[in-house]
C-alpha cells in the first residue's frame, strides 16, 4: 500500500509542476513508471474517474497538433496543497516530540521528573532503527 501512496503523491507533485503548460499521459506515465496495465487503470480511476473534469483530479487541458494535453482541475490543486500541508504537519509533529525531555528537574516528587511513555517510545524507535 505504501508503493500506492507514494505514487499518489508523485503523481500529483509532477502534475503540479506541469500544470500551467499541460502534459500527455504518455509523458506522465513515462515519467511516474506506470508500466503496468493495473498501475494505468489505478491512475484512471483516481485521478480521472469523475464524470466531468470538475469530479477529476486531473481534466482535459487542450488538443494541439492532435495530442492531447492534460493538467491538474483545482480539485488536484487542492488536494496537492492537502496533502503537501499533512506531510509538513506530520513531519513538524515528529520534531516536536523528539524535543520533549526524558529526564527533567521539576519540583515533582522527590525533585525529579521522569517521562516514562516518551522513555519507552524512543527506546522502541531505537531498536526499530537498528534492524
Amino acid at each position: 500500500m505504501k508503493n500506492k501512496k507514494d505514487l499518489y503523491s508523485k503523481i500529483l507533485h509532477w502534475a503540479y509542476d506541469k500544470q500551467f503548460e499541460g502534459f500527455t499521459e504518455k509523458e506522465l506515465f513515462t515519467e511516474c513508471n506506470l508500466n503496468s496495465q493495473d498501475l494505468i487503470d489505478s491512475y484512471v480511476r483516481i485521478f480521472r474517474g469523475g464524470n466531468t473534469d470538475n469530479e477529476c483530479l486531473i481534466g482535459y487541458l487542450k488538443n494541439r497538433d492532435g495530442i492531447d494535453y492534460w493538467h491538474l482541475t483545482p480539485i488536484g490543486i487542492s488536494a496537492f496543497i492537502n496533502y503537501q500541508t499533512f506531510e509538513e504537519s506530520k513531519t513538524e509533529m515528529v520534531i516536536k516530540k523528539e524535543k520533549e525531555e526524558i529526564v527533567k528537574l521539576s519540583p515533582e516528587f522527590y525533585g525529579v521528573g521522569i517521562n516514562l511513555k516518551l522513555l519507552w517510545s524512543r527506546v522502541k524507535n531505537y531498536f526499530k532503527i537498528k534492524k
